[in-house]
């Protein structure tokens, strides 16, 4: 058999270089993840700040959405005229 004196033993060079090469894969697998979730993160961050007016006050829509509430609280007798023009005049 021609396999028959092979063994493992690679001495301490060889050890050194399978430890190198397994540092080198599971650091580029970490700066991996880390692009992905840094990417991740920027797309979040330009989401949301899409949403939201040059002053960052309130979302974009916010005074839509207030006028609905409030309408939607008059109708229902939730609030009587006087209150609701004055809150309208403040949205």
């Amino acid at each position: 058999m021609p396999y028959e004196n092979w063994n493992m033993n690679m001495g301490w060079g060889g050890a050194l270089l399978m430890l190198l090469f397994a540092l080198l894969f599971l650091g580029g697998l970490l700066l991996i993840a880390v692009t992905v979730m840094r990417q991740h993160h920027h797309h979040e961050h330009n989401y949301h700040a899409h949403n939201y007016h040059a002053h960052g006050d309130q979302p974009t829509g916010g005074r839509s959405a207030a006028l609905k509430i409030l309408d939607e609280r008059f109708a229902r007798g939730e609030i009587d005229e006087e209150e609701y023009k004055r809150r309208r005049a403040l949205l």
